[in-house]
Parts: C-alpha cells; sequence; structure tokens
C-alpha cells in the first residue's frame, strides 16, 4: 500500500497480483466433444481511493489474463474493472464519473453460481459501461433542494457478435447493445419546512443513440411523487405524471414500440427501524400496470430479509447499465435509482441471453440472511425473472423464463483461514432459444488461507450441470443434446503490497 498525501485529500493506491492454475475437465462446456484442459490464470491489479473534501474516488481494475495448455484459442484477457468518482471543483458544483468492465456470457449459459469461471470463447463477450455527469445543486434553506443534470453513458460489447449458434434466437447482438446515452434532468426535492410532507417533481429527457432497437429511442418523464409521513416509521406514497418512450425496429428502420400517456403510482414506505426500509407500490409506467416493491428489513440482530420485485419495459443494453455502478443506489437495499431517486428496473441480466430486442419483463428475489453463528454467515435466496419479446425482433423464444434458488455459507474458522460452500439451481425456459427447459445445477467450495501479511493462498472446487431434457444445439461444429457437465479445480496466490 502506498499513501500519498496532499494539501486536499489523501491518496492511496494498493497493487496486487493473483495467480492460478485451473483443471477442467470440459474446456467447451459440451457434451460431445468433452475436452480436459489446463488453465494458468494471471491477474495483476491495483486499487485506488480518496476521500478528500473536494473529490472522492475509488476505482479499481484487474486484466485477467487465462492461458490454455491444450486449446490455445481459447486464450483470453479479460478487462475487469469498477470505478467511481465524486469531484466538487467549484460550490454547488459537481462532476460525477462512473465506469465499469467485466466479460458476460452471451446465451446467459454461464457463471450461474461463479463469477470467476472461465467462458467458452463462442459464449463470452466483454461489456462495459461508462458515465460522466456534471450537476449543479443548490439548498434553498430549509425549503427546498434543487438539481439541473446531465449525464453521458456508454455501454459497449466485445468483438464476439454471436452470429451463428444454429440457433435464430442469437441475432447479432453488438449493434443492439451497444448505445450512448445522453440524459437531462431537472429535480426538486422540498425540505424540512414542510414537515411531514416529502415531494419530488421531476423533469427527464433521455436519448439513446445506438443500433437496432435503440436507433434514436427515447425516454422522457414529467411528474411528481410525494409522501405523506404519518410517523416516523409509516409514509403513503403517491404520485403522476406523463411519459413519452419510444424504440425502434430490429434493423432500426423505423418504430416498434411507441408509449405515450399518464403514469401514476401509490404505495407504502416502512421504515421498521434505523437499518430497514420497505416500500411498495403499485402504478403505470412503460405503458404497463404493475408492482414494484424493494425491502430490505433487520429483523432481528443476526436476520435480514431481503426482497425485489420489477416490472417493465427493458432492453441488454438497460441491463447492463443498471446492474453496474452507472447508477447511484439506495443505502440500505442497494438497488439502483435514478434521477428522481425511484428503484430501476433491474433484473439479474445474467440469467438471460443478450440480443437485439425489446422485452416486457418482471421480475424479482427474496432471500434472507443469517449470522447467528459466530463468525459465519448464511443466504438463502430465491428469483423469478419473465420476459416476452414486444418489440418486431425474430427471435424463436419470445417467452423467456428463470426462476432459482441459491445457498451460501461462508465461515471463517481463525484469523488465518476461511471456507466458503455455494449451492445452486435454476430452471430457463425458452432462454437459449434452441427448445426444452434448461436445468442447472453449480456447487462450488472454496478455502484460503493467509500466509502472511497481505499473501493468501486458496483452493476452489466447482462442479457445473446443465440438462436440456429433448433440446438441441450447435456447439464446436457438433449438433449435440444439449447436456453438460464440467469440474474444475482451482489453486493459487494472491499477493497484497
Amino acid at each position: 500500500m502506498f499513501v500519498c498525501a496532499t494539501a486536499h485529500a489523501e491518496w492511496t493506491f494498493t497493487p496486487r497480483i493473483e495467480v492460478s492454475e485451473s483443471f477442467t475437465d470440459n474446456a467447451f462446456d459440451t457434451d460431445l466433444d468433452k475436452r480436459s484442459d489446463w488453465i494458468t490464470t494471471i491477474a495483476p491489479g491495483f486499487n485506488l481511493r480518496s476521500d478528500g473534501a473536494r473529490a472522492r474516488v475509488n476505482f479499481d481494475y484487474q486484466p485477467t489474463v487465462r492461458l490454455y495448455a491444450n486449446q490455445t484459442s481459447e486464450n483470453n484477457v479479460e478487462q475487469r474493472f469498477s470505478g467511481t468518482a465524486l469531484v466538487n471543483p467549484l460550490d454547488n458544483f459537481f462532476v460525477d464519473a462512473r465506469a465499469f468492465g467485466t466479460e458476460r456470457s452471451i446465451s446467459g449459459n454461464r457463471r450461474f453460481g461463479d463469477e470467476n469461471a472461465p467462458l467458452a470463447e463462442n459464449d463470452r463477450t466483454q461489456v462495459y459501461s461508462y458515465s460522466i455527469s456534471p450537476f449543479y445543486r443548490v439548498h434553498l434553506s430549509g425549503t427546498a433542494q434543487l438539481e439541473a443534470r446531465y449525464r453521458f453513458t456508454q455501454t459497449a460489447t466485445g468483438d464476439n457478435q454471436f452470429d451463428n449458434v444454429g440457433s435464430s434466437s442469437f441475432r447479432r447482438f453488438g449493434s443492439g447493445a451497444d448505445s450512448r446515452q445522453q440524459m437531462f434532468a431537472l429535480t426538486g426535492t422540498t425540505g424540512s419546512e414542510f414537515g411531514r410532507l416529502e415531494a419530488r417533481g421531476y423533469a427527464i429527457g433521455q436519448r439513446i443513440d445506438g443500433g437496432g432497437v435503440l436507433n434514436n429511442a427515447r425516454r422522457d418523464r414529467v411528474g411528481g411523487e410525494g409522501e405523506y409521513h404519518i410517523d416516523r416509521s409509516i409514509g403513503l406514497i403517491g404520485g403522476a405524471g406523463y411519459e413519452d418512450v419510444k424504440f425502434a425496429t430490429f434493423d432500426g428502420s423505423g418504430t416498434s414500440v411507441r408509449v405515450k400517456g399518464g403514469t401514476w403510482l401509490g404505495g407504502i414506505h416502512w421504515t421498521p427501524n434505523a437499518d430497514s426500509q420497505v416500500r411498495i407500490t403499485y402504478g403505470r409506467r412503460d405503458g404497463i400496470n404493475g408492482l414494484q416493491a424493494n425491502a430490505s428489513w433487520q429483523v432481528a440482530p443476526f436476520v435480514r430479509v431481503f426482497g425485489n420485485w420489477r416490472e417493465g419495459l427493458t432492453t441488454s443494453a438497460e441491463q447492463i447499465a443498471n446492474n453496474t455502478a452507472i447508477f447511484e443506489r439506495d443505502d440500505i437495499t442497494g438497488s439502483p435509482l435514478d434521477e428522481a431517486r425511484n428503484p430501476l428496473f433491474n433484473l439479474d441480466d445474467s440469467n438471460f441471453s443478450i440480443d437485439n430486442a425489446v422485452y416486457r419483463a418482471r421480475g424479482g428475489r427474496i432471500g434472507v440472511t443469517w449470522t447467528g453463528i459466530e463468525r459465519t454467515g448464511m443466504t438463502l435466496s430465491a428469483f423469478s425473472e419473465r420476459r416476452v419479446a414486444v418489440s418486431n425482433t425474430p427471435v424463436s423464444q419470445p417467452l423467456q423464463v428463470t426462476r432459482g434458488v441459491s445457498f451460501n455459507v461462508s465461515r471463517e474458522f481463525n484469523p488465518y483461514s476461511s471456507g466458503n460452500f455455494n449451492l445452486g439451481y435454476r430452471v430457463r425456459t425458452g432462454a437459449t432459444g434452441i427448445g426444452g427447459d434448461d436445468n442447472e445445477w453449480n456447487v462450488g467450495v472454496g478455502y484460503n488461507r493467509q500466509l502472511g501479511d497481505g499473501f493468501t493462498a486458496y483452493a476452489r472446487y466447482s462442479y457445473y450441470s446443465r440438462t436440456s431434457p429433448g433440446a438441441t444445439s450447435f456447439r464446436g461444429g457438433f449438433r449435440v443434446e444439449d447436456d453438460s457437465h464440467t469440474n474444475v479445480i482451482t489453486v493459487g496466490l494472491r499477493k497484497t503490497f
């Protein structure tokens, strides 16, 4: 760790390096033509942090190089980074910058339950999201807070376009997932002088420049929302507005989705304690009447219950952005928020393929975290997600559904060693466009041992199984039953300087 103090801030630079060796008995994740391989992973990285009066920065970067001993066509470099920066160069004027990068499974098949699992060459793509947002914010004593904001966001994918895998549902997604978004927002929020009433108004204009359904797309909204606090724990929510939403056709030549009309919502906001929030509303947005819920409830000292539910229109590019650090997040629930401080539509996007379409989607997650045993944490959660293509995209599976459960345990054995265990199951209907259901299991166990100051050794084992009765697909040039079983053993060393 290196520390540099200036007149206005203290900067901390922490470099690290990680080296590991993995053995897999199924490098291509296929049923036929299974091939084992050794994978060497080299991942240098660093974290840069500052928390000064005028600048707060947190940036982490770790490029990950994977070298295959036999299947050298699978060699790749994954760019992993995430960062936020908030700079206040002038009174009331701020600049917010954010960035995120990682690899994604194009089909949504891989990395279920293990974000570090290597991805096959024909089913991986690099995804990036960047944004810069200058804004001016002024406080009018206890009366109101006013803000004018501009945001530029770019979402991009790598070169792998997944043109032909034997399924018409996997259309060329590159132009449909890459986008540049410009957003202008004026917002106002009441201050303490309004007592129990908290109200905010907003006018938001968003233009999206991209290919396919994102060609000349827009999301414009104007309206207001209020919350009246009956007491310290319960508030009643109400709001109304107007929206104009537009998406293009699959080839970008016309309009496939257009929503113009009024919006409204009503609901309740419950704050049972200082560490908990429960917000449930029902209303109309994106031309859809639906439920929106977001909750994180500390029901006991060792038990937290969490959950969310969303319904709305979405695209692959928007899901990539919403699932990254591009947007501000609620302090307690962690959900991404828009400029009006409303929760954004947010599915676990890795459960679905990346493609060029507009979807009407709904989904949510519910779970519980328990820390009742000393130095042990457990999390049990379940999710359900569903999306239906509403644009004219010629997908072979316009309805896609995925449901699953996961269980995770982490245990600190002593100050120098720890372990973890994870078990997951999900079933996906129509998610890959090849017919049948995907039934997937993931089991993993890991052990970490601190060898010295900043020096850690680890070992991991994971098993991944996917069975699709009656479904077939093209993989590696073969038409095969879409079943696979993969074992991966990894040992590695990590050094933080």
